[in-house]
C-alpha cells in the first residue's frame, strides 16, 4: 500500500522516473493493479463494519426502547436524558426529557432515593430498592436497579410492582376487615383485645350489640335486604363513635366497640347514644333496632374474658326483654307497609279474619283457637309484602312467572311468622291455607284432613271474599253466585263439610 501510493505520487510529481525506467508500463500498471484490488478490499471491509456497527446501534435502540421494562438514562443531577417507552408509559408521559427524577419520588420514598443515588455517585454497593412514585396523584410501586454507564451517567430499570403491592395490601386489608362493612372483623377484635389490655389503656370499655330481627329480614326480604341493613348499622356505629374507640364486627348481626380510658359513665352514654342511633329505617318502611351491653375493665387484676362476658350477658338480656316486642312490632309494620302499597288487602284481610272467625264459631272452636284463626285470617297474606305492588294492583291478568311469584307468599309468610314466638303456632295455617282437599293446591300438595283446620277455613272464606269483590282484572260476581262455585268445587278445592256449613251460615 504504502509502495503504491509512493510510486503514484512520484508519477503525479514527476520525480526520479528513472527509478521506474527498468521496469515496464505493464509492469507497473500491474503493481498498481494489485495495490488498487487491496484498496477495494479494504474499503469493502470499512463498509462491512460500519453496517455492522449500524446494526449493533439499531439492535440496540430497538432492545431499549422497545423493552418491556421501563429504562432511563440520568446524567450526574438525576435528570432525565433519555427514556424508552415503556417508561413514558409509566409516568404517563410522552417527553420526559430534560424533567428531574426527584419530582417523581413519593415523599415517603425520597430519603431511600436519595442514599441510592450516593451508592450510584460513588460506584460502590449499589443496591435496587424499592419506592414509590407520585404520578399524576396517583401512587404506583416500582422495583429500581441502577448501573453506571460512565461517569456521571446512569440507567435505571423501574420495574412496575404497582398491581402486586395493590393486591398485597388488599389482601392484608381482608385479614383484618369485614368485606361487607368494612369494620374491623372477630380475628383482628381477638388480636386487639390483648394488645390493649394494658394499664395505659384502662379504664378499657368494651360495647356488644345484636340486631334485632335480621333473621326475620332475611326471611321475609332475602338477604340482600339484611345486608342492607347491616351496612346501616355499621355506618351507625361508626359515625356515634369517638376518634380513638375501634368498631368490629364480630358475626353476621353482632358488633363490637373498644373504648380505651372511657370511664363506666362515658360507656353509658355512648351506649345510649348508640340505642338511639341504630334505630335503622328499612327499604320496606320497618324500624330495625339494635340491643346493646357494655363493661369497663378498671383495673389489670380483673379477667378480660369475664369483662366481655359480662358485657355480653347484658346484651343477651336486653335483647331478650326486647325480642317479642320488637318481633311483633316488624309483624304490624310490615301488614300496615302491605296495606298501603295495596290498600283492599286491608279490607280483604279484615272481611276473611270475621269469615274465618263466623265459621270457627259455627264449629264450637274454643277460644284460643278461635283467637288463632282470626289472627291467621287477619295475616295471611303476609308474605305478599315481599311481591311488587306493580304485580298487585294488575289490571290485567298475571303471567306466568308473575304468578310464580304470587303463589310463594304462604312460604314467605310461614317463615315470617316463624320468627316469633308469638305468632309461631299461625305459621303453618298461612303456609297451608292454599292447599287443595284433593292435593292439587301448593305449596306442599297436602291433600283432605292434612291440611290443617283453620287453613281449610280460611281457604274457603278467601275464596268467597275474592268472588264478591271488585279487583283490577275482574269484576265481583253476586253473593248467591259465589256460593254456587263454592259449592261446585266442593270436595275437589275446598273440604266438601265445610263449605256446606259456610253455605248454611251466609244463606
Amino acid at each position: 500500500m504504502e509502495r503504491m501510493e509512493e510510486i503514484i505520487e512520484q508519477i503525479l510529481q514527476g520525480n526520479n522516473i528513472e527509478d521506474y525506467k527498468n521496469e515496464t508500463k505493464e509492469e507497473i500498471l500491474s503493481t498498481l493493479s494489485v495495490y488498487h484490488e487491496e484498496l477495494r478490499f479494504q474499503n469493502e471491509e470499512l463498509k462491512r463494519t460500519n453496517h455492522e456497527l449500524v446494526l449493533v446501534k439499531e439492535n440496540y435502540e430497538s432492545l431499549f426502547y422497545e423493552a418491556p421494562t421501563s429504562y432511563l438514562t440520568v446524567d450526574g443531577s438525576f435528570s432525565i436524558t433519555d427514556c424508552n417507552r415503556k417508561a413514558s408509559s409509566l409516568f404517563e408521559n410522552e417527553d420526559l426529557t430534560g424533567s428531574k427524577l426527584f419530582e417523581w419520588i413519593s415523599e415517603d420514598s425520597q430519603d431511600a432515593f436519595y442514599f441510592h443515588t450516593k451508592q450510584l455517585e460513588h460506584q460502590k454497593d449499589i443496591q435496587p430498592i424499592d419506592i414509590t412514585l407520585d404520578i399524576n396523584g396517583k401512587e404506583k410501586h416500582v422495583h429500581m436497579e441502577s448501573n453506571v454507564i460512565n461517569k456521571g451517567e446512569y440507567r435505571i430499570a423501574c420495574i412496575d410492582q404497582t398491581e402486586n403491592v395493590n393486591y398485597q395490601k388488599h389482601i392484608e386489608h381482608l385479614s383484618i376487615h369485614d368485606e361487607m362493612t368494612g369494620l374491623y372483623n372477630r380475628r383482628y377484635f381477638e388480636k386487639k383485645v390483648q394488645e390493649m389490655d394494658t394499664s395505659q389503656n384502662f379504664p378499657l370499655g368494651f360495647i356488644l350489640g345484636d340486631i334485632n330481627g335480621l333473621k326475620l329480614i332475611n326471611d321475609a326480604f332475602g338477604h340482600p335486604e339484611g345486608d342492607n341493613v347491616v351496612k346501616k348499622v355499621s355506618e351507625a356505629l361508626s359515625e356515634n363513635t369517638r376518634t380513638n374507640d375501634e368498631v368490629f364486627r364480630i358475626g353476621g348481626d353482632e358488633f363490637a366497640i373498644i373504648l380505651p380510658n372511657t370511664s363506666e359513665k362515658e360507656v353509658k352514654e355512648i351506649r345510649a347514644q348508640l340505642v338511639k342511633s341504630c334505630v335503622i329505617e328499612g327499604d320496606n318502611k320497618l324500624y330495625i333496632t339494635t340491643s346493646f351491653g357494655s363493661s369497663v375493665k378498671k383495673m389489670a387484676f380483673q379477667s378480660t374474658e369475664e369483662v366481655l362476658q359480662y358485657a355480653e350477658n347484658r346484651m343477651y338480656r336486653n335483647k331478650l326483654f326486647q325480642r317479642n316486642s320488637h318481633r311483633t312490632s316488624y309483624i304490624n309494620s310490615m301488614m300496615a307497609s302491605l296495606f298501603e302499597k295495596v290498600p283492599r288487602e286491608e279490607a280483604h284481610s279484615q272481611r276473611v279474619s270475621s269469615l274465618a272467625e263466623k265459621l270457627g264459631q259455627a264449629l264450637d272452636l274454643d277460644e284460643t283457637r278461635l283467637l288463632n284463626l282470626k289472627t291467621a285470617g287477619m295475616l295471611h297474606d303476609i308474605g305478599k309484602i315481599t311481591i311488587d305492588h306493580s304485580i298487585l294492583n294488575k289490571d290485567t291478568p298475571l303471567t306466568a312467572e308473575e304468578n310464580e311469584l304470587v303463589q310463594r307468599h304462604p312460604e314467605i309468610g310461614h317463615r315470617i311468622l316463624n320468627a316469633s314466638e308469638e305468632f309461631a303456632d299461625l305459621s303453618m295455617i298461612v303456609l297451608t291455607h292454599h292447599e287443595h282437599y284433593d292435593g292439587r293446591g301448593y305449596p306442599l300438595n297436602l291433600e283432605g284432613e292434612d291440611i290443617k283446620l283453620e287453613a281449610r277455613i280460611i281457604h274457603i272464606c278467601e275464596a268467597y271474599d275474592a268472588m264478591v269483590s271488585d279487583h283490577p282484572y275482574h269484576p265481583a260476581i253476586s253473593k248467591e253466585e259465589a256460593l254456587q262455585e263454592l259449592k261446585k268445587y266442593s270436595g275437589k278445592e275446598f273440604d266438601p263439610k265445610l263449605v256446606e256449613l259456610f253455605i248454611e251460615i251466609m244463606s
